[in-house]
């Protein structure tokens, strides 16, 4: 009786290495995948990153290059205004 207590405690003991060696391959290839996946979000996010820049670089150049055109229109617009203000001056009978 004694030796089949000892055969079973061992067949128990071989079963739960057994078990612990399964799960402990199983949370290896859980932690690689994780691993990887995680991997990929960084790389994903590093090129989303520098995507976002680009266009705010490429939005801040756009909204510059309209506000230095807007400039010159307003800065024509006064030129034309003064010519026009001269011109009437110079042909009013009161000047």
């Amino acid at each position: 009786m004694k030796q089949r207590v000892a055969e079973l405690r061992e067949e128990n003991d071989y079963q739960l290495k057994l078990k612990e060696m399964n799960y402990a391959e199983r949370i290896r290839d859980l932690t690689d995948k994780f691993m990887q996946e995680m991997e990929n979000l960084k790389t994903k996010n590093t090129v989303i990153t520098g995507e976002k820049e680009k266009e705010a670089s490429k939005h801040a150049e756009q909204v510059h290059d309209l506000v230095e055109k807007q400039n010159k229109e307003l800065q024509d617009l006064g030129t034309d205004l003064s010519f026009i203000f001269i011109e009437k001056k110079r042909k009013s009978p009161f000047s």
